[in-house]
């Protein structure tokens, strides 16, 4: 198998992965594990048309790879911010005895990420900060009680 094929499999594989976290379990395996296992049968195509079967792997890793990649580094960047949510959440309450009701005097580092996070408070749990990105129905949260929680849909 030739090194093109393999890292565009990979490459597949690797935003499949990524799926998970930013669109869910659902669409994560209905889409994008379709689309790899497919590769299966373009893999075995290798034997009969070489350059057919990589314009189908290159066509496959197109449409997919990219949006992943620009998820992944959306989750990246508003995971960062969380973190330094959560930091900021702390400092407060050891400086004034309780978690902030919001976050109006919160400095974010990076405002673009700012649409995607969501901030609660309950006396069960302290506070709450979320996260979403791909789609609404992901979440990826976090509470002093909890810890973190990812729901995929």
């Amino acid at each position: 198998m030739s090194a093109a094929v393999c890292l565009l499999v990979s490459a597949q594989l690797w935003a499949a992965h990524q799926a998970y976290e930013t669109i869910g379990e659902v669409a994560s395996f209905g889409l994008y594990t379709s689309v790899v296992l497919s590769n299966i049968l373009v893999v075995a195509f290798l034997w009969v048309s070489r350059a057919l079967a990589i314009a189908t792997l290159v066509l496959f890793t197109v449409l997919f790879v990219p949006y992943q990649v620009e998820l992944t580094a959306q989750m990246t960047r508003t995971h960062a911010e969380v973190v330094r949510i959560i930091e900021y959440c702390q400092t407060q309450q050891e400086i004034t005895g309780a978690y902030p009701v919001d976050l109006l005097g919160y400095q974010p580092n990076d405002t673009t990420v700012m649409p995607f996070v969501s901030y609660s408070t309950r006396p069960s749990y302290g506070y709450q900060v979320g996260y979403n990105v791909g789609t609404p129905n992901t979440s990826h949260t976090y509470s002093p009680v909890n810890g973190w929680f990812y729901y995929p849909d």
